[in-house]
């Protein structure tokens, strides 16, 4: 959210649902439901590990997350 503020110039409005809250919601919506599956994936950060793909195409220009997130909100 952060990286969008900066990249955008704007504060991003945004609410943190708690696990209580989210849990009943699914009970209401099919589109929370399907966000409630997903949650397990995220309660640990992602690891990529890119040796493989450094190997096989040395030559690929790599894009930080900030420039990625710069791109998408000019986008």
């Amino acid at each position: 959210m952060e990286l969008t503020s900066q990249a955008s110039g704007h504060r991003n409005k945004y609410t943190v649902l708690g696990t209580p809250v989210f849990a009943l919601g699914r009970l209401f919506s099919k589109n929370v439901r399907e966000l409630w599956e997903l949650l397990p994936r995220y309660g640990v950060d992602t690891v990529f590990v890119s040796d493989k793909f450094t190997r096989a195409f040395p030559d690929f220009a790599v894009t930080t997350y900030d420039a990625g997130v710069a791109q998408l909100v000019t986008y």
